[in-house]
Order: C-alpha cells, then structure tokens, then sequence
C-alpha cells in the first residue's frame, strides 16, 4: 500500500487517478469480462505510470522502482484477464504462476513492494476464482508481515486465506511464535497437527480411492512442474507436510527445553513420517549432537571439581575424564546415533554436506584416538586373549561398529561427496588405530578411482613429509599404481610436477641477481 500511495499522483496531474483506482478499474473490467475498455483503461494507466516514471528515472533507479514494479503489475493483470473467461489448461495456468514467482522472488527486500504485489495478485486470482491460489498469496502475504513485526496484518492475511478453505495452522503457530508466545505456540501447533491428523483419517475412510487421486493430483501440480514432471513423487505428497510440520514442532521443542527424551521421540517421529528426507535426518543427528556435546562437557567440569577438590592433584584429570566418558554406555548411544542420523541424510541430499560430513569424520577418527589413549580396557591395541575380547557396549566394540558404518557409507555416498571434507580424510592419514587406518584408506582410494587428479594433488605433496604421513602416502601411491589403465602415468607425472615446484621453492638466488632465466636455472621445467 505504501508503494501505491507514494506514486499515487502519477506523474502530478492534479486530475490522474491514483494507482490504487487504475487497478481497481481494471479488476472490475475484468470481472465483467469486458475486453474492449479494459485494453483503454490499460493504457491510460501505463499512459500514468509511465509519465511518472519519466520524472523518476532522470533521478535515480531507487526513485523510479515504485513505478517499475506498477507497470509489472499491470502486465500481470493483463496476463491474468487473457485467461478469464477461458477453460485455460491446467499446465498453462502453472506457467503464468510459476512466471509470477520467479518476478516476485526478484523484487527487492521491501516489504511494501512485495506486499503491493501480493495484494494485486490475490485480487487478480479472486477474480479468476482460484481459490487455492488466491490462498496461497494470503499465506505469503502473512508470512511478509509476520516477517517484519506486523502481526495484526499478519492474522489478517492467514484468516483470509482460511476462509478460502486452507488450512493455515502452521502459519498461525508461527505468528504466535514471533510475537514471543513460544509455549502458546507449541501447545497450539500440536493441538492443531493432532485434529487435523484425526480428520484427514476420517476423510480418507470415507472418499473413494479415485477422490483421493483426484484431490492429489489438484495439490500436486505445482510442484511437479517445477520438478521435471514427476507428479507422482513423495516429496509432494502429504507425508512430507506432516514430517515438516512435526519437525517445527520438535525444533520449538528443544528451542523451549522440553525434556530431551519427547524432544527425540517427535524428532524420530519426523523420520518415520518421511523417511528419505535429508532435513528431518541432520536435525535428529543435530540434536544428538547437542546431547553429545553437553555430556562432555559436563564430564569435564566433573573432573576438573574432583581436581581442585584432591590436594596435590595431577594433571591426569583430563585424561581419566576422557577414558570415563567414553565408557559411558549415554556417550556410546549418543555417538552412534550422531553417526547413524547425519549419515543418512546424506543419502538423500547436499544441502547440510558441509556441516554433516565433516563432523562424522570428526568424530569418528577422535573416538578412535580418545579409544587408543585410554589403554589395553577399550582400545583395540589390546592383545588377544583370554577376557580380552571386546564385549557389546564397550568402547572398543563400538569402534569396530562406527568402522563397520563408515564402510557401508563409503558404499551409498557418491564419490565426489567425499571431496568436501577430503583434505580432513588426507589430514588423518596418519591415525594410530589399525582398524581406523585401514577404513581411511578404502575412502582414499575409492575416491581416487573416481577423481585421481584431486586426491593425488593432496596425496604426492604427503609423500614428501617424514615419518608415518611419508609412509603411509607411499603405500597409498604403490597401491593406487595397480590400479592399471592411466593411474601409473599420472602419479610418476604428479611426482615430476611436485619435484619441479620444489625446486621452485628452494632456489637460491645471489644478492647481487634479481632476475632468472627458467632454461639455466631450471633446465627440468
């Protein structure tokens, strides 16, 4: 509304209408479906717009926006009265829709631009007599409005929407969330899920399977536009709304400090709701590894209080703290499921890679190290014998499990994942454990298959340090060479590039000479 009023003389005549009655004109022209004077009354308000932009413009482009994103309007009202009247396709509607998003995600951040726009279109498709669509502009709308602090015109916009026949509890949870009524819009939103869920079991016992297709494929054809025309994919499906209702529900959970247990259940609920979904999967893992962190972290204080408290104390708190929490069978629950949940969301998607791959690597080669510091009771350097085997829930046994998943994760991932985090995979080479070892060297060497050139940049340059890197990135390099094909070639040509550049970097130059010559100085380049 801002917008409108501000270009509302259009151009200063003291006679012109303002933007407001141009499209108020045009909306009842179009309801009448009366093509002649809306095609006159359409170009006497471009005729406006355009005289005031002609002012504008000579200023500034922020001066002329208001009256640029009129005359976008007025083009969508004129797209829009092309299908008034007409049993447009389905297909073709879609477009213009998807059309008037693509514009609207473009807009700028102003809140009275996107508003001004919103509004027009939700008269536009009130006119038309689509309702849901209409809807989902009043949805928008209020998200806008809750967005920036209005939350009176927020309520405003979802009540409408609702009166339409959606169902906007979600969004209504959300306004009462932003005003500050977070236990309110928990108790809300779970009242709201539970009776919706109640109907729609009632619904579907009662409409025939053939409704029910009908009413999917209503709900389902926006998006499976976008998507490549997969209509019958589960992503559009209601068991993603519920699974991403119910993950709001659990993030508000643990946002209010709602006992971690119900807090996980709803959590685990999101991933049985919809399975092969990647957010419901990292905020399950996410949230264990909260828990994980806090464990720790109270371990530490634990041991430093027990320190200040023994007179003469050693510095072997840190150490005894560490080899007692990782004993711990709620450490060894939380690891496995931090492992388990980020792993898998993985598999179904990249949004969070970089969060989640590298904290699985993190923690599994650290409990490894902190399984091999703690001695013959849990690491797996102890020798065999009698007693000596490793029991369920020990640490040394959830080491070889934690190997076992990383195994089975290097088998589903896509081998270019691994090169987000794969300076951390090379960074490790040199890991104490066997067993870890060993895993480490699959994912260097599966990887390498896939993309030589990126892992042998990393690893030839290892080959050049001392002690275990140097050995283990050899053993690396002789392995990758039976490889066959062009792998051989490559490393003997990585070794002469890494050689040169080394004779680069250590070239001595006389005081007195500032300048060389490549072919004297370094004949092999």
């Amino acid at each position: 509304a801002g917008l409108a009023r501000r270009g509302g003389s259009m151009g200063g005549g003291a006679g012109k209408p303002s933007f407001e009655i141009h499209v108020s004109k045009l909306l009842l022209l179009m309801r009448a479906q009366e093509a002649a004077p809306f095609a006159d009354a359409l170009e006497t308000a471009r005729a406006d717009v355009a005289a005031s932009l002609a002012i504008g413009v000579a200023d500034s482009y922020s001066r002329a926006y208001t009256e640029m994103v009129q005359l976008g309007l007025l083009t969508e009202l004129e797209e829009a009265f092309a299908f008034r009247g007409l049993s447009a396709n389905a297909a073709e509607a879609r477009n213009l829709l998807a059309e008037w998003q693509s514009r609207l995600e473009l807009l700028s951040a102003s809140t009275e631009a996107r508003a001004l726009t919103l509004h027009v279109r939700a008269s536009a498709l009130r006119v038309l007599g689509w309702a849901q669509d209409e809807g989902a502009a009043w949805v928008v709308l209020a998200g806008l409005y809750c967005d920036s602090k209005r939350f009176p015109a927020a309520t405003t916009s979802l009540l409408r929407a609702q009166d339409l026949g959606l169902t906007v509890f979600v969004e209504s949870a959300k306004v009462m969330w932003a005003r500050g009524e977070q236990e309110d819009a928990l108790s809300f939103l779970e009242k709201e899920a539970a009776f919706v869920e109640a109907r729609a079991i009632e619904q579907a016992e009662e409409l025939s399977t053939g409704a029910l297709s009908e009413v999917s494929a209503r709900t389902g054809a926006g998006e499976s536009g976008r998507r490549g025309g997969n209509g019958g994919s589960a992503g559009d499906g209601p068991e993603k709304k519920r699974a991403e209702t119910l993950l709001l529900m659990a993030q508000w959970m643990e946002a209010t400090n709602k006992l971690y247990k119900r807090t996980i259940q709803r959590y685990t609920q999101v991933t049985k709701t919809y399975q092969k979904w990647e957010e419901g999967s990292f905020y399950l893992g996410q949230y264990y590894d909260r828990l994980l962190r806090e464990f720790k972290k109270q371990f530490v204080l634990a041991a430093e209080r027990k320190k200040r408290r023994r007179k003469g104390g050693s510095s072997a708190g840190a150490t005894m703290a560490t080899s007692a929490d990782i004993q711990h069978p709620d450490f060894l629950t939380y690891l496995q499921q931090v492992l388990k949940y980020y792993g898998r969301s993985l598999l179904y998607g990249a949004e969070h890679i970089f969060q989640s791959l590298p904290r699985i690597l993190t923690l599994w080669l650290d409990f490894g190290m902190d399984v091999h510091a703690a001695g013959p009771s849990g690491s797996p350097r102890s020798k065999g014998g009698k007693g000596s085997a490793a029991r369920d829930g020990t640490p040394a046994e959830t080491l070889k499990q934690c190997n076992k998943f990383m195994l089975q994760l290097l088998s589903r991932m896509y081998e270019h994942q691994w090169l987000v985090a794969f300076s951390q995979v090379i960074s490790r080479i040199a890991h104490p454990v066997k067993s870890v070892y060993e895993v480490l060297e699959q994912i260097i060497l599966h990887v390498m298959r896939a993309f030589p050139q990126q892992v042998l940049w990393r690893l030839v340059a290892v080959a050049k340090l001392n002690g275990v890197r140097r050995e283990r990135a050899l053993d690396l390099l002789k392995k990758a060479e039976q490889f066959g094909g062009e792998m051989k070639r490559l490393i003997a040509e990585f070794r002469d590039v890494t050689n040169a550049f080394l004779e680069v970097c250590n070239i001595s130059l006389p005081k007195t000479k500032f300048e060389i010559t490549v072919s004297k100085s370094l004949p092999r380049l």
